[in-house]
């Protein structure tokens, strides 16, 4: 039999009768049972390690004193982990299993409703009937005439009337002259020149390069600025539309006239 404090293989061939006399021949063994009642026996020195039964190879700590029969059995040693929550022994019949205590959530004191707090916002118990207004209700009219008299309206129509003052008006001979005067001086030239198709003059347009245009319209509204804007019509009806520079126009030949223009060479 080994010393060490190491697992002990303990033979179990022996019966209680034989158990009994050993006890008293042999006072240095120890005679015991296993918890699944084999008979044992072991060295007296062997007292106190661990041991197991060879047959059913139950492991147990071995008594400091024998054993004449299995009434009081050796308890088997159980192997016990570290945490007991996650084990997955069984649980006996008169034990519970153990369930963590349920903790209720704690709520901030800033929501927590205090008293006296006042109320932000209510909703009325009952619906606000709708009152009808129609403008020949007195009241309102009087209101009316409470507004128009008061200082507001009064300064109101104050800055009304000195807006009104300040504006001034041009005339139309001086709206016509600051027209003309932001319009290209070609423009005006056209414009004037155009005026002879009305007694059969055909107006040329020639241009930087050598090209060359007879339009059939010419929009005087869209020519006011670094362009002018005409329309020429082909033998097949089809429309075509031009708008030149005024700069690149070279020069204006209206011919077909039937005598000098009005107004012009005096």
């Amino acid at each position: 039999m080994p010393d060490s404090p190491a697992d002990t293989t303990v033979h179990g061939n022996v019966t209680a009768q034989q158990d009994e006399e050993s006890i008293k021949t042999h006072p240095e063994w120890i005679n015991f049972f296993c918890s699944n009642g084999h008979a044992l026996k072991v060295r007296i020195t062997e007292a106190g390690k661990k041991g197991t039964c060879k047959k059913c190879k139950e492991q147990f700590v071995i008594p400091t004193e024998s054993q004449t029969a299995p009434l009081v059995v050796v308890q088997p040693i159980v192997e016990t982990t570290k945490n007991p929550i996650t084990s997955k022994s069984p649980v006996g019949e008169n034990e519970k299993a153990f369930t963590p205590p349920v903790v209720p959530p704690v709520v901030p004191a800033s929501v927590l409703p205090r008293e006296n707090a006042p109320v932000i916002f209510a909703l009325p118990s009952q619906e606000i009937p709708e009152v009808p207004i129609t403008l020949d209700d007195p009241d309102l009219n009087r209101l009316f005439d409470s507004v128009n008299e008061s200082a507001v309206a009064s300064s109101v129509h104050a800055s009304l009337s000195s807006i009104r003052s300040n504006i001034v008006e041009v005339p139309l001979s001086q709206q016509s002259s600051t027209l003309s005067a932001s319009v290209h001086p070609t423009a005006s030239l056209v414009a004037r020149l155009w005026e002879e198709r009305r007694l059969g003059g055909v107006v040329e347009i020639h241009m930087a390069g050598g090209g060359m245009i007879i339009p059939d319209w010419y929009d005087e509204k869209w020519s006011r600025g670094t362009h002018g804007l005409f329309a020429s019509q082909a033998q097949d009806e089809s429309v075509t539309l031009t708008a030149v520079a005024w700069d690149s126009i070279l020069k204006i030949i209206v011919r077909k006239l039937k005598g000098v223009p009005d107004g012009m060479f005096e």
